[in-house]
């Protein structure tokens, strides 16, 4: 037989408040996570320009797995992999990335080797590249415009530390530029991560981006959508490259806090195209950024240690060859003899004119007959000089296209 107790009193009274005091934690659990106010979009570039802040000095290790697959089977193709080593000083506007590229062996697929090793430095206004496309070949060494070097820190982790998604320029520019902004009301969640979903539509492309409720900066995922007339990474129409279409999906992103900072750690990338001839292209890349270093110590970071004897082509001043000496890039020898040579025939046709009036200089005719073959060999030498200078120019420009193209 079952005996009922009935509660009365202060007993009754304190266990009917423990109640209402559960239901109203849940229903305030439930609001935050489910139907939490949308986000503004000049709060989140205010969050992404303060989150993106704290990149602007520092060091870090990116690697890189390039999975490229079948369209119509989506198994694996081929293979390469990469390791970048990153440094970024925005105090002194330089940057500097050295990158390994590894290739699989052709008689073991499994088994990756060195393809190349190659060095990106921006710093004091000049762009340097150096290191051949592979170890057993010379290295070589030009000038780089600025947007070029900006392209190379998007790829060394930029997509990762900087926001730079599918474009050159950080996320926030992105998101301003594009003409519609939109955010979910409702949360939704990413690996359990509660996030407000914004949706962005422009010249850039349709975004929609998984952002962390937590900072209201970091991205969980992101997928965005092109057509021919949206921006490419270049920012130019993507049908320019004979593009009509592109999809990136940006998603399994590790985050990990280091010194108060929200870092990504990981992602995966998987990138779709379709050319303008029907033929598709599928990438997936694997990113890993490992050992963050916040103002670290640059000393002698963003110095060209570029080896002596490294050949050298100046953009600003094609067509001359330069040999690296000292620290600088000097003439090579054929520039040397070149302008020795010039020298020379300039000063022999202004320290020996012909006399107006050679019988008069002489006193005998034939003085000035024999001052006419004199003239002509002189025309002949710096006819010569001329076309001399000439060959060693197109020579110079040759070998640094057929070095380039290598």
């Amino acid at each position: 037989m079952r005996r009922i107790i009935h509660l009365s009193g202060p007993v009754a009274r304190f266990r009917t408040l423990t109640h209402l005091i559960s239901l109203l934690l849940l229903i305030s659990t439930y609001a935050k996570i489910g139907h939490a106010e949308a986000l503004s979009l000049d709060v989140l570039i205010t969050n992404l320009a303060n989150h993106h802040g704290n990149f602007t000095s520092l060091s870090f290790d990116a690697s890189y797995r390039y999975i490229q697959l079948d369209p119509e089977s989506q198994q694996p193709m081929r293979e390469s992999r990469q390791v970048a080593f990153v440094y970024v000083d925005s105090a002194t506007d330089s940057f500097k990335r050295v990158l390994e590229v590894y290739r699989p062996k052709p008689d073991k697929p499994d088994e990756f080797y060195t393809y190349m090793r190659n060095h990106n430095l921006w710093t004091g206004g000049i762009g340097y590249n150096w290191g051949g496309p592979r170890e057993d070949r010379p290295a070589t060494i030009s000038s780089l415009g600025k947007a070029i070097v900006n392209s190379v820190s998007v790829a060394a982790g930029g997509e990762l530390l900087q926001g730079t998604i599918a474009s050159q320029k950080p996320l926030r520019e992105v998101l301003s530029e594009n003409t519609t902004f939109s955010s979910v009301q409702n949360k939704q969640n990413v690996g359990g991560n509660p996030c407000y979903v914004v949706t962005s539509t422009g010249v850039h492309g349709d975004y929609r981006i998984w952002v962390d409720a937590r900072d209201g900066c970091s991205i969980r995922k992101c997928v965005i959508r092109k057509t021919a007339d949206s921006f490419s990474i270049a920012g130019k129409p993507l049908g320019e490259y004979g593009i009509s279409k592109r999809l990136f999906v940006y998603e399994n992103v590790s985050l990990e806090e280091i010194n108060g900072v929200c870092i990504p750690t990981a992602a995966t990338i998987r990138k779709e195209t379709v050319y303008s001839d029907g033929t598709e292209d599928i990438w997936l890349t694997e990113v890993k950024i490992d050992n963050v270093e916040f103002a670290p110590d640059f000393s002698g970071v963003f110095e060209p240690n570029i080896p002596d004897g490294t050949q050298v082509a100046n953009l600003d001043t094609p067509g001359i060859m330069y040999t690296w000496k000292e620290g600088a890039p000097s003439p090579t020898m054929q520039a040397e003899e070149l302008d020795a040579l010039l020298e020379s025939s300039v000063e022999f046709v202004e320290q020996a004119p012909l006399p107006q009036n050679s019988r008069a200089h002489t006193g005998d005719e034939g003085m000035g007959q024999e001052m006419q073959p004199r003239r002509k060999a002189s025309i002949v030498v710096f006819a010569l000089s001329i076309f001399l200078a000439a060959a060693v120019l197109c020579f110079g420009f040759l070998s640094l296209r057929r070095r380039l193209r290598r």
